[in-house]
C-alpha cells in the first residue's frame, strides 16, 4: 500500500502525504518506480522512525492498483544493488 488515506484524515495537508500522492500520480502516468524496503521501529509512532532497510536489493514497481480506496504498487522484480 502506498497511499493509506485513512491515516491522513484531518491531516490531508501533510507535506509527506502530498509528496506521496504526487509520487503515486507519477507512477500512474508510467514513470519507473523503484522501492526500498524498510522496517519501522514502531508502526504506531509519529513520526515513524526506520529500524532497518534492505541494503542489498532494490525492488522494481509494476502496476498501480486501487483496492478499498487506496493505491498499491505491484512488485515486478527484485534487483541486487550490486548489479546496478
Amino acid at each position: 500500500m502506498v497511499t493509506h488515506h485513512e491515516a491522513y484524515i484531518g491531516n490531508e495537508g501533510s507535506p509527506g502525504y502530498r509528496e506521496r500522492l504526487s509520487h503515486v500520480a507519477l507512477a500512474e502516468s508510467g514513470r519507473p518506480v523503484y522501492l526500498v524496503m524498510c522496517l519501522v521501529r514502531d508502526p504506531n509512532g509519529r513520526p515513524r522512525k526506520i529500524k532497518s532497510f534492505n541494503k542489498d536489493d532494490l525492488f522494481v514497481g509494476g502496476a498501480v492498483i486501487e483496492m478499498d480506496g487506496d493505491k498499491w504498487i505491484e512488485l515486478a522484480d527484485r534487483v541486487p544493488l550490486s548489479s546496478i
